[in-house]
């Protein structure tokens, strides 16, 4: 029995899909403008098990793809090793497309449109029924990538007295268009997850300087897509090296057709 050339293209790229989902969802939802902040929150929360779904997906393709092939009895070597790698290129490439390219690309719209809607800013007639302009506040977040960036989006955008909310994850800025009458900058300060925020209310913590406190708190996509393609190889070596011993017993082979 050969394994199609195409499997495991199929597993490394379901992988790499499972491994962005925590990531990429939210970005959808913000763009089809459904879900709540708390719902988008509580799936971010979730990244630790979106991981794990992926690391599993991933051994457990390499497992199948090798017991579907353990029945060959013509081996190539060539392509018996090939197949681990092939995995691993198109789960490196694969992650790295969804979490760099296709979520920026589609979070890019809302960020321009939300910016031009606190530029233009408006205002609002107070209870004495003055008019009272609306203020901006610029707070300095930090994320490393666009599904967060979605989340305390949404998140800003369902705070009492606020207008328009924008976030800029690559440059590290929050802009805020709210009602003064209504909140005041030190209380949508006080809204923002510690995780997301410059100067977090955190004990211990003040001393640590940005980059150092998001390493900390955030879960990089290199550090993923490292983590992801070193597992395929791992298990792909502990694969082949038990159908070499298979073969020194009995004579059989893997084909990766």
């Amino acid at each position: 029995m050969n394994v199609n050339a195409k499997t495991p293209v199929l597993w490394g790229v379901g992988g790499a899909v499972l491994a962005s989902a925590c990531c990429v969802a939210p970005v959808v939802m913000a763009l089809l403008g459904i879900g709540s902040a708390a719902f988008l929150v509580a799936w971010l929360s979730l990244r630790p098990l979106f991981l794990a779904v992926a690391a599993l997906f991933l051994i457990g393709g390499l497992v199948l793809m090798g017991r579907r092939a353990a029945c060959a009895r013509t081996p190539s070597m060539r392509r018996l090793w090939m197949a681990p790698l092939i995995m691993a290129i198109c789960f490196l490439g694969g992650y790295n497309l969804l979490n760099s390219v296709v979520a920026p690309r589609l979070y890019q719209p809302l960020v321009a449109r939300d910016q031009r809607a606190i530029t233009a800013g408006g205002v609002v007639i107070g209870a004495a029924g003055q008019i009272v302009p609306l203020r901006q506040a610029n707070i300095h977040v930090y994320m490393n990538c666009s599904g967060c960036a979605a989340t305390l989006r949404l998140k800003l955008l369902g705070l009492h007295g606020v207008h328009a909310a924008s976030v800029d994850w690559q440059h590290g800025v929050a802009q805020i268009l709210y009602d003064p009458t209504r909140t005041t900058a030190r209380g949508l300060i006080a809204s923002i997850p510690n995780q997301w925020y410059y100067a977090p209310r955190m004990q211990g913590m003040q001393s640590l300087s940005n980059a150092t406190l998001a390493a900390a708190t955030q879960v990089q996509t290199p550090q993923v897509a490292a983590a992801g393609t070193a597992l395929i190889v791992i298990v792909g070596l502990f694969v082949l090296t038990g159908d070499a011993a298979r073969r020194r017993r009995g004579g059989l082979g893997l084909h990766w057709a």
